[in-house]
């Protein structure tokens, strides 16, 4: 049967479209549909239609943006945009970009029935110069990797790696074996994704089909999970324009930026080896993040050898943070780190290293916290370092993390150095904390606090410039923003959540301070 997606922001479009037709008939599956480009991008991943009828005017991602990825990586699917008489110019210079027929609002049965069926034709006509492909090769084939990635020894191994051979139609030898890695969390688009499968199964998909469109290799997923690439290349150069050639075109059809963990050259035979060397060289990323491809025969260029532990920066680094000085403080984290680079390719060390100095930021900030609150009541500052060592992609995500940390201490040291600021961090932590009270007002602050009304306004004004009003507000909002970009929030219930009682009041107050209502700023989102 011949797949059809339809993808339309306006579900009545959608149903009657569905209905209207006796789509059995024309041996179509209806296999998905689709409110905006974004969601439909996801269909087409999954589902890979033959046809699509779209919207040329969607929320997120206008029809004509959707058309035009989707024709660069499946040019065999049959494009059908539906516009409005306003939007004709438009539609033509959409079929000037690749889509294939338009039909022009209002829409009827016939009509939609008509440019279908000139679509089958000739998507009939195309299949019927292409040799089909046989059924579960693609799977054959990487379990026939995974069990020389295993070292398995079967009967008849020989003769189905030779197949192997024939299928990916390449020759046993100048083999490398690569793994890639994924940025999945880098990419917005994917953002509110259910899962990552998806995702994986594009970039293997694309990796694929580049590999068996030049006769290089084959792309499959290990029995380790890893995202794997067995490709034969006899120059180095042309292994890196093959690869950087699936990154382009991974990163400008789903936006997700890959590295590649490259082996040595070897055969077949020499797999789990080749595999071993391309893992240690992804692993390199985490300190070489500024290279995609990673070759496993040049790490020992950049490993040093005698080097130890910088003690020196550290102890001045963990000094500085007592002081006001943000220069000093961003220029030492710099140097701390340029230094730890020096560990290349030694990621184990390097992370080791690492955490030694979280320890220590954790343990002096504990210690300063005690210094500036005698009293006892502490500001909570500890963090856990193993946990924060774990959420590092790469060695400058770790630098910057530390630059903020550093950034937000020096404030609040200086901030505790007068007793207006202490005053007015224990006013603003208690607003944080009791936010969401919708009773929450200046009479009440004054009474748990044990403040005067006019002590406390006093003393927002002078340290915020607000008052006490504004400043709640403020506050709320920005919570109510963070709230409001989770999916499945609703405007009435984070109004509640943030303190406000009434719907229409929050409104107000988001506007205002945001510049748009609640409800469209969501929409945004």
């Amino acid at each position: 049967m011949y797949r059809i997606l339809i993808v339309d922001d306006e579900a009545l479009v959608r149903r009657g479209i569905k209905r209207s037709i006796n789509w059995n008939e024309l041996d179509i599956e209806m296999v998905a549909e689709a409110e905006n480009g974004v969601e439909a991008l996801e269909q087409v991943l999954e589902n890979v239609p033959d046809i699509i009828l779209l919207d040329i005017c969607m929320p997120k991602m206008d029809g004509l943006e959707f058309a035009s990825i989707v024709k660069q990586k499946y040019p065999q699917i049959r494009i059908v945009i539906i516009t409005g008489f306003d939007d004709f110019e438009y539609a033509r210079s959409a079929l000037r970009a690749g889509v294939d027929d338009y039909i022009l609002k209002p829409i009827t049965r016939e009509m939609v029935e008509a440019v279908v069926k000139t679509q089958i034709e000739k998507i009939a006509e195309e299949r019927s110069k292409r040799v089909p492909a046989k059924p579960d090769e693609g799977k054959a084939a990487a379990a026939v990797l995974n069990a020389v990635l295993r070292r398995e020894k079967r009967a008849g191994q020989e003769q189905e790696l030779s197949a192997f051979l024939d299928y990916a139609q390449i020759k046993d030898q100048n083999i490398y074996f690569v793994i890639m890695k994924d940025y999945l969390s880098r990419c917005e688009i994917w953002a509110d994704a259910a899962d990552d499968h998806l995702a994986e199964f594009a970039i293997l998909n694309i990796a694929g089909e580049l590999l068996r469109d030049t006769r290089t290799g084959f792309a499959f997923e290990t029995y380790k999970s890893e995202l794997a690439m067995v490709v034969s290349c006899a120059a180095r150069h042309s292994l890196e324009e093959m690869l950087m050639d699936i990154y382009h075109n991974i990163l400008d059809f789903i936006e997700i930026p890959v590295d590649f963990g490259v082996s040595g050259k070897g055969t077949l035979a020499d797999l789990p080896t080749l595999a071993e060397q391309a893992r240690e060289a992804l692993e390199c990323t985490f300190v070489l993040s500024k290279q995609n491809i990673i070759h496993y025969g040049d790490l020992k260029e950049h490993r040093s050898g005698d080097f130890h532990y910088p003690e020196q920066t550290e102890r001045e680094l963990l000094t500085v943070m007592y002081s006001s000085d943000a220069e000093k403080s961003n220029a030492l984290i710099e140097e701390f780190f340029s230094q730890l680079r020096q560990v290349t390719p030694d990621v184990t060390r390097c992370k080791s290293m690492l955490l030694r100095l979280l320890l220590s930021i954790s343990n002096t900030m504990e210690s300063m916290s005690s210094r500036l609150h005698p009293e006892g009541e502490h500001r909570d500052a500890s963090f856990d370092p193993v946990k924060v060592l774990e959420q590092f992609e790469t060695l400058e995500q770790a630098e910057e993390w530390v630059k903020k940390l550093y950034q937000e201490t020096l404030s609040y040291v200086a901030s505790m150095k007068s007793r207006s600021g202490q005053l007015f961090l224990k006013i603003t932590q208690y607003i944080e904390k009791n936010y969401g009270d919708s009773d929450l007002n200046l009479k009440k602050c004054s009474e748990d606090l044990f403040l005067s009304s006019g002590y406390i306004s006093m003393i927002l004004k002078k340290e915020s410039g607000k008052t006490f009003v504004d400043y709640l507000n403020e506050f709320r909002i920005e919570r109510a923003a963070e709230l409001l970009e989770e999916p499945e929030s609703k405007v009435y219930e984070v109004a509640t959540r943030v303190g406000f009682t009434h719907q229409t009041y929050f409104s107000s107050v988001f506007k205002k301070l945001i510049g748009i209502s609640p409800k469209q700023f969501k929409e945004q989102k």
